[in-house]
């Protein structure tokens, strides 16, 4: 059978005969894309590669200035720190940054101050808070760098508040109570919410667990966006679930027809069956994950071990869960006293 030639496209499989696809120009960025070829993710990927600017050095590299914006992202892009991001994260950024470059790349990076970061910001808001909120975000971070690597003192962006996201709001938990009184056990709805809840993954790594995770009364996965390797009981109302599956079905997280999600078109649906269970409008599984630590916490959980479950990189974000379950416990008492 011939293989499809596309320009620019490396191929190969992996030690699990999985194809590897590459977008490897010569003087550009090497990109990993999402496969199969043709596919959706595919067409997006490659589109956004044949956009990019080509690197320092190479046919083009006249255009691109020391010390401005553009050079700043390709150096970025080299660096160790690009390279360590999940490849779904690494086209997040490619698509904030690639803009920032077609914008403003021949301006000087220790030009750059706080009221055209605003300026941008405000420019963004108009499509909308969520492209706003991704733009801040990513310039923090090309900014920190920006410090480290000397193009610059300061990080102008750092004490920019974010802009509050519309069009969803987190469960709390008299949602996440109201929803599972709504779908009954048995239900793919209620596995849903249960498998968000007692895993306490994001939406990206819920999607792809299943029975094949199940180790010993555990679930053992690797979470796409950390690589961090986890292994975490299963909870008695989880598994009472879970035994509920018809036996044909392998994924926690499925289609009425038993396939697999993705998590965009799950978090779509997800908002769908909170909105029939009785939920305010635009719920969202935004939030259960937090709502997971929370619990932990409150149930005397320590920050390592909420850290274990969740698979946070630094001890600083499970201590939020248990600083605040003890500012509840520590409040609780105080105001006890005064009877």
């Amino acid at each position: 059978m011939s293989v499809l030639k596309i320009k620019y496209i490396k191929r190969y499989k992996d030690r699990h005969g999985k194809e590897r696809l590459y977008f490897n120009r010569k003087g550009y960025p090497t990109v990993t894309l999402r496969g199969p070829v043709g596919s959706q993710g595919f067409n997006d990927d490659y589109a956004a590669a044949l956009e990019m600017k080509p690197l320092s050095g190479h046919v083009g590299a006249r255009f691109t200035v020391p010390g401005s914006i553009s050079d700043l992202i390709v150096t970025y892009y080299q660096s160790a720190d690009f390279r360590a991001l999940a490849d779904s994260t690494k086209m997040t950024y490619r698509g904030v940054l690639e803009k920032l470059r077609e914008d403003h790349g021949d301006k000087s990076v220790k030009g750059l101050q706080r009221r055209h970061v605003l300026a941008m910001l405000d420019q963004r808001a108009e499509a909308g808070n969520g492209a706003a909120y991704s733009f801040l975000k990513r310039i923090k971070v090309l900014l920190s760098f920006a410090v480290a690597r000397g193009y610059r003192d300061d990080n102008p962006a750092l004490t920019i508040k974010p802009p509050k996201l519309k069009g969803f709001r987190a469960l709390d938990d008299v949602d996440i109570d109201r929803y599972l009184a709504y779908w009954q056990p048995g239900t793919r709805q209620r596995l849903a919410m249960l498998t968000l809840l007692y895993s306490g993954q994001r939406l990206s790594d819920v999607v792809r667990l299943g029975k094949q995770h199940i180790r010993n009364g555990r679930v053992a996965l690797t979470q796409q966006k950390t690589k961090t390797r986890l292994e975490i009981p299963i909870h008695p109302i989880w598994q009472a679930e879970i035994d509920l599956m018809p036996a044909d079905v392998l994924m926690f997280v499925h289609t009425q027809t038993g396939a697999a999600y993705k998590s965009t078109s799950f978090g779509n649906e997800f908002r769908d069956w909170c909105k029939e269970a009785g939920l305010p409008p635009q719920s969202s599984a935004h939030g259960v994950r937090k709502v997971a630590g929370r619990r932990m916490a409150e149930a005397g959980a320590l920050a390592k071990g909420i850290m274990s479950v969740l698979g946070h990189s630094s001890l600083s974000k499970a201590e939020r869960y248990t600083k605040s379950a003890d500012q509840i416990k520590l409040a609780d008492d105080a105001i006890s006293k005064l009877s």
